[in-house]
């Protein structure tokens, strides 16, 4: 008896684990296939991740242009990085009376949300009912969701699959194929993550997540710190016998939400080290005519 005692804590810090991280031990993939009108036209990606709706430092006025952006260029998509929502109420350590909402609301969040972006979800069903494409790749669960214990992985499928959208967990892979008059003329294999942790480096990171993983692309959230890398690496070529160089891209998809709000005591303030950038997006570009990647922020 005094035996099975013994792993009672371990299986308790055990479980706590999991219910804390355990979105992460779900992995899932989405194939895209983009059937080109032109041949030479090139196709973007712009990931919305860490949006951090409820937050007041949220940049709504880009928030706003970005998303018109995806509207209005049909060679531009799109997808979700984590941490859609703020979702930090007054129990968080998280959370600053000065400088959060009085009364925070995860079901307010996810209205003001869904209502923000509800031209792109009727946009993204269209697409997939006329073309088979999504406009939206996947969507992601950031720390902002995966630490609530409320949420669950039911909650996080239904929210982005009820429109229409492919959830991955917390990381995931893509496999994009573009092609031209129903011929595949290139693919890309696409590493995603919200990432976690804590960092000064911004390339560390993503350094990380090419351990135990194949890609052309590999992108993270969770920083708040856009950033992008291009690297050459050296592959061998059986339909070429001989070995061959090509680019891969590690990015940092940026956030919507300022580190400090004017006035105000914020939880940016009281951490050490803390670096930031300024709100903002970068863009993945696919050039299947030429065979390149490139990068832009």
């Amino acid at each position: 008896m005094y035996r099975r005692c013994l792993y009672i804590p371990k299986l308790l810090i055990f479980l706590k684990l999991y219910i804390r991280v355990g979105l992460w031990i779900i992995m899932e993939s989405n194939f895209i296939n983009i059937d080109l009108e032109n041949e030479k036209d090139i196709i973007d990606l712009e990931v919305l991740s860490d949006e951090h709706t409820g937050d007041p430092k949220q940049d709504i006025e880009l928030w706003n242009r970005r998303e018109e952006a995806i509207l209005d260029d049909p060679l531009r998509y799109t997808a979700f990085g984590g941490d859609q929502f703020n979702n930090i109420m007054p129990w968080d350590k998280r959370y600053n009376i000065d400088e959060g909402v009085p009364m925070p609301s995860l079901t307010t969040e996810v209205k003001q949300w869904s209502d923000h972006h509800k031209a792109l979800f009727e946009l993204n069903k269209h697409m997939i009912e006329t073309t088979g494409t999504p406009k939206i790749w996947y969507g992601l669960a950031g720390n902002h969701e995966y630490m609530d214990r409320t949420i669950d992985h039911a909650w996080m499928t239904d929210l982005f699959e009820s429109r229409n959208i492919k959830y991955l967990g917390s990381k995931g892979w893509i496999g994009l194929q573009i092609s031209y008059k129903g011929k595949p003329k290139r693919r890309w294999k696409l590493f995603v993550a919200h990432g976690f942790g804590g960092s000064t480096s911004l390339e560390k990171p993503l350094q990380d997540t090419k351990v135990n993983n194949y890609a052309d692309v590999f992108l993270i959230g969770h920083f708040h710190r856009k950033f992008i890398s291009q690297e050459i690496v050296y592959d061998y070529s059986f339909a070429d016998k001989t070995y061959i160089s090509k680019e891969i891209v590690l990015g940092n998809t940026g956030t919507f939400t300022n580190s400090i709000l004017r006035g105000k005591d914020s939880w940016f303030e009281h951490r050490n080290k803390g670096l930031h950038s300024r709100p903002g997006t970068i863009t993945i570009s696919f050039d299947a005519d030429n065979g390149k990647l490139s990068c832009h922020l």
